[in-house]
């Protein structure tokens, strides 16, 4: 078999096993996405968009089970979730509280959001395959997903 084709195939075997349901955007390791990840909007409630790189049963995603908002005032916020029309890939969700209401500057403050891979009892967020999150991005069905996010004050 000739070296070109060789590692063609190898490529190509090597997507097909590593292939995993995870969140394309954003992502933890990119460091602008801790400030640019969100929008406060106009009424100052916080908005984020979340992007997955396959279709989401959106049954799978509740807000206190298998998503959850962490502030500095409210440990567990409640939010609304708006699936794209077009694509269960594209989440946004946003804040029921206002910016104000859960966090407090000192100057900065910061959210975390966890969208839950692993089920521990409360259920996980799932492929519309039936395939469970990998949060954690190491290639594996059912790790959680752990986004921080800073305001600056």
């Amino acid at each position: 078999m000739p070296k070109s084709l060789n590692w063609f195939l190898t490529a190509i075997l090597f997507t097909l096993t590593n292939c995993s349901f995870q969140i394309s955007s954003p992502k933890p390791s990119d460091p602008t996405a801790t400030v640019n990840g969100f929008t406060v909007l106009p009424s100052g409630h916080i908005e984020i968009n979340v992007v997955f790189n396959e279709d989401v049963n959106p049954n799978t995603v509740i807000v206190g089970k298998t998503l959850f908002l962490k502030f500095t005032k409210i440990a567990n916020e409640d939010a609304t979730l708006l699936w794209d029309p077009g694509s269960k890939k594209k989440l946004k969700i946003t804040t029921v509280d206002t910016r104000d209401d859960l966090m407090v500057f000192d100057p900065d403050d910061g959210f975390l959001l966890t969208i839950v891979g692993r089920d521990a009892g409360n259920g996980a967020v799932k492929s519309v395959g039936g395939t469970l999150l990998d949060g954690d991005y190491d290639g594996k069905a059912g790790g959680d997903y752990r986004m921080s996010f800073t305001i600056i004050g």
